[in-house]
């Protein structure tokens, strides 16, 4: 912790000195780009510990035969709301590569949420089993380092741990979350809850307590529009509005591997 806090200081020692370096003549310049650069670096690598979701098994575990829903409940009933106050409207941040990235605040966190959207060319079973194949993620999703299932509590449901990779001198964080499976013929939503508690804490990771989210998927004629939505606090000493300005780099790099994981990936058949 004690190494967390000198790196805090050293990034607001970057942000201050390349604020100060605006105005400077050009032979001073490149001094300017050097400092910006290490601040985006280290910030980023910060920032992607709010862009992770939970690892689990194999896709036998969680994805499982459609929910049945009662007679009353339509396809279009299947559609998550975030398991977070949001605070205002989602804004439009960045959009890159085909993913579009909105970031919205969250009641009591200084750290933003974001909703990431796009849409694969692939059949909506397919990409279910690609994210349900949490074992892989290592794979693809952007600074995952492991990833475990804990408990399997039903076809449905399972609770899991990731650990996210971060630079020395921080430590690597994990994350328990709750995964839940429910289905329709067109759509899909695997909810994600956070549950710090399920397990003590490891040795030499830090546990981020707050991270909530979902994947939302939904059959289109182009293929299945995947929505992912995520907040997580990373419990880094980093000033809230550095780590915010690099909060769509994340989601950006994974939702493009993923693309790129089903296309390459072992077929898997849903159950």
């Amino acid at each position: 912790m004690h190494a967390e806090s000198n790196l805090a200081n050293v990034i607001k020692s970057v942000v201050v000195c390349s604020e100060g370096l605006r105005g400077v003549e050009a032979p001073a310049r490149h001094h300017r780009a050097r400092h910006t650069g290490i601040l985006r670096h280290l910030t980023a690598a910060l920032l992607t510990l709010s862009t992770v979701t939970p690892a689990t098994a194999s896709p036998g575990d969680l994805v499982a035969p459609p929910v049945q829903v009662s007679q009353a409940q339509t396809p279009t009933d299947l559609h998550p709301a975030p398991p977070f106050a949001i605070q205002g409207e989602w804004q439009s941040t960045k959009q890159a590569q085909d993913v579009h990235v909105y970031t919205a605040a969250v009641k009591d966190s200084n750290f933003l949420a974001f909703k990431a959207v796009t849409t694969l060319p692939f059949d909506l079973d397919t990409v279910l089993n690609a994210i349900m194949d949490h074992e892989r993620y290592p794979k693809w999703y952007d600074n995952c380092q492991s990833s475990e299932t804990l408990a399997t509590l039903s076809p449905h449901e399972a609770v899991l741990r990731i650990v996210v990779k971060t630079p020395f001198p921080l430590a690597n964080r994990d994350l328990i979350n709750r995964a839940t499976v429910a289905r329709t013929a067109e759509r899909a939503v695997v909810t994600l809850r956070s549950e710090p508690d399920f397990v003590p804490e490891k040795k030499g990771l830090v546990r981020m307590t707050r991270a909530d989210g979902f994947w939302f998927l939904e059959a289109v004629n182009e293929g299945t529009r995947v929505s992912q939505v995520y907040h997580a606090d990373a419990k880094a000493k980093a000033p809230a509005w550095v780590v915010n300005r690099f909060i769509v780099d994340g989601p950006i790099r994974s939702l493009s591997n993923l693309r790129i994981e089903i296309e390459t990936r072992p077929a898997h058949p849903v159950d």
